[in-house]
């Protein structure tokens, strides 16, 4: 009886120190993979300085076919390992947090706003459907929060607090660039990619990233030396000029370009291709092959996840100025002292 009780003693104890806890939640509901990355650097930092443990929530994809545009979710740990994060920060999984029964009772979101609504379009609504978490009701924070734990201390009663997006920016502040040492990959996705890093990509291997996809042609338009859309400004440091030209590159300048960094790395017989544009990269790689010998490899079926390990691990990169899943891959690199190059038509440049 004695046993029985002290066991009770021991997880009612472990209990209360869990629901002592206060929790931050978000929403990565700003863009695709690239950008839901560059919004994580600010999310730590707000995390640290709220004081509270940071819920590492799934990423987002974007799926679509003849009838339906969706979403699914993946878990942070099957891409990034959360004990490493967890070592560094005061985090933990979604999992964790919704085994805990957190989600047994309805859930107040926040926002900044006066009017403070859940937006009904993807990804909004869709997100916290597949996560199961119900909402009742709404309370607005101050923007004082971003910047200040005292700000924190004002709203410690409430126990979770669910931002509708992350707070952050994309491309990041560069006072958040720090925090990129969170970053380190999960052994689910290491082991899953384990055979072709091995096999089909002999090293050293070049892997580049092309990101010409309708979508940024609005915003390549807009481009200028006032106004750097999307990810642009990574290559203004090394003298790249923001035309439109470098912002969507043509298949000549692309192929160039690759020839540009195979001789500087002549060593190189392998390249691997990631693209959002599949017919484009096929009449490179079809070039490449046939003008050059060169061995080409290119995955349509993998996962963006496998792509982003894949550019990380590659022996030489070369990525596209205008991408933030570009500009993820050069962060993770620079992080270990590798050497990182971009798609471009100009000759004043410098490696990163």
């Amino acid at each position: 009886m004695m046993h029985i009780l002290l066991l009770y003693i021991i997880f009612s104890n472990m209990r209360l120190s869990w629901t002592d806890e206060r929790y931050l939640l978000y929403c990565p509901c700003s863009g695709r993979l690239g950008n839901q990355l560059d919004h994580m650097l600010s999310v730590f930092s707000l995390a640290e300085i709220s004081g509270r443990t940071l819920v590492l929530m799934p990423f987002i994809s974007y799926t679509s076919n003849s009838s339906a545009y969706d979403i699914s979710i993946s878990p942070f740990e099957n891409i990034f390992d959360e004990v490493h994060v967890e070592d560094l920060a005061n985090a933990t999984s979604w999992s964790r947090f919704r085994d805990a029964g957190y989600l047994n009772n309805p859930i107040k979101f926040a926002c900044f706003a006066k009017r403070c609504a859940l937006s009904s379009d993807l990804p909004y609504s869709r997100y916290w459907e597949l996560l199961g978490v119900h909402f009742n009701g709404s309370f607005t924070l101050t923007r004082d929060v971003l910047t200040s734990r005292d700000a924190w201390r004002v709203i410690d009663s409430e126990q979770i607090i669910v931002l509708p997006y992350p707070p952050g920016t994309s491309p990041p502040k560069p006072e958040f660039l720090g925090y990129q040492r969170m970053f380190r990959w999960s052994s689910v996705l290491a082991d899953r990619n384990r055979e072709l890093l091995a096999g089909a990509l002999d090293r050293p291997y070049l892997a580049v990233h092309l990101r010409v996809g309708q979508d940024v042609l609005k915003p390549c338009r807009r481009l200028s030396r006032d106004n750097l859309v999307m990810s642009f400004s990574q290559c203004s440091p090394l003298g790249i000029q923001p035309t439109f030209g470098n912002c969507i590159p043509s298949r000549e300048v692309v192929i160039s370009s690759i020839a540009r960094v195979l001789r500087a790395h002549t060593e190189i017989s392998t390249i691997y291709m990631a693209t959002d544009s599949p017919t484009v990269v096929d009449d490179i790689s079809r070039e490449l092959r046939l003008q050059r010998g060169l061995h080409v490899v290119s995955d349509f079926l993998a996962s963006e996840f496998d792509d982003l390990m894949r550019l990380e691990k590659a022996d030489v990169f070369l990525g596209s100025c205008v991408s933030s899943y570009s500009a993820f891959v050069r962060r993770q690199r620079l992080s270990r002292g590798a050497t990182s190059h971009f798609i471009s038509d100009d000759h004043s440049r410098r490696e990163l």
